[in-house]
């Protein structure tokens, strides 16, 4: 197709490409552009124009077909070297911003395709995807005897779910019960070569209880982390020790929370979303995480006694208070814009 075009307007369709390639050394060379010409302002048949000053500018002279048989001969190689840099713009411009803005409470979103993930209502046959929690019970035992555990029950058909739940038993300092969540997401309408830039989880709660006076707590937020059920469809027992260790978003403290109000964990580790399958996700409380004894951080120890944050899952029955995983993604010619959101 592009044999077809006229060799001007063949320069004109292509001019945004060529002056991306020419921005950078590596794509000069390509191109056959003399490294002492740095600011390309124009790529024409005949010449390459570079600008020297407000009032001076400076071109080389080309064949002009020998220069776009020559062009043609290797487009292929050009364009994906293109798309290259600009993904690679997009990765350093992302990565800096995150790094001012962190500080503050925000996030850079680049422009791109914004999509909303949901996971799939019980029974979740075909869907590759499914939500639950699992509950791991003991009776008068140590808190890291819980942490430890590798499950008693699992629950993935119920409106609401527990991925933040433990309970004392009746001797002190003993506890008898601890739950986790787990979230999987089919994502792989992604495109593979698309950039992930932000991933922002939302859950809405059911229910707090605050019996043991940890809510102020720094470790009563809820932290996402990786999961690894055995099933892509449905939990099981075993799922309770398949979390991963490593937080990669937590909410606000436990009375920051609402009862029947929504709350957005953030997603800092964007490598977990996958392209070509499901992202699992798993949630816990943070004295679960860090396997902390809840009554020497945070907590005043009550006999047989909650402390839990609830929320809705799929199989609630209004779709705006179930959990959504909303991932922004971008292709690889996307020029990103510099708009910025509350995190």
């Amino acid at each position: 197709m592009n044999k077809r075009l006229p060799a001007k307007a063949w320069f004109y369709w292509h001019q945004p490409t060529l002056l991306k390639l020419a921005e950078s050394r590596d794509g000069r060379q390509l191109l056959g552009i003399s490294e002492d010409l740095s600011d390309i302002i124009a790529v024409r048949p005949s010449s390459v124009t570079a600008r020297i000053s407000d009032n001076v500018k400076v071109s080389e002279f080309r064949s002009g077909p020998s220069h776009l048989r020559y062009l043609l001969r290797n487009w292929k190689e050009f364009s994906d070297y293109s798309a290259y840099l600009q993904r690679q713009e997009h990765d350093d411009w992302y990565e800096k911003a995150r790094r001012i803005l962190a500080p503050h409470g925000l996030q850079p979103v680049s422009g791109g395709t914004v999509t909303d993930f949901f996971t799939p209502p019980h029974p979740e046959t075909g869907l590759n995807g499914v939500d639950g929690y699992m509950i791991q019970n003991g009776t008068n035992v140590d808190f890291t005897t819980l942490v430890g555990g590798t499950g008693s029950s699992a629950i993935d058909d119920s409106a609401n779910m527990n991925p933040c739940v433990f309970q004392s038993d009746a001797t002190t300092d003993k506890y008898k019960r601890l739950d986790r969540g787990t979230w999987v997401y089919d994502t792989s309408s992604i495109d593979d070569g698309d950039t992930v830039s932000a991933a922002v989880q939302l859950f809405t709660t059911v229910d707090l209880a605050n019996g043991l006076s940890g809510e102020g707590s720094d470790n009563s937020k809820m932290h996402l982390v990786t999961a690894a059920p055995a099933d892509l469809e449905a939990l099981v027992t075993g799922d309770f020790d398949s979390l991963g260790g490593t937080s990669i978003g937590a909410s606000g403290i436990q009375s920051s929370l609402t009862v029947d109000s929504s709350f957005t964990i953030t997603i800092t580790d964007l490598s977990v979303i996958s392209k070509t399958g499901s992202t699992k996700l798993g949630g816990l409380y943070g004295w679960d995480l860090d396997d902390l004894v809840p009554h020497d951080t945070g907590v005043t120890w009550t006999a047989n006694t909650f402390q839990y944050i609830r929320v809705y899952s799929a199989d609630h029955d209004t779709q705006s208070q179930e959990p959504k995983l909303t991932v922004t993604h971008v292709g690889a010619g996307f020029a990103h814009s510099q708009v910025v959101v509350m995190g």
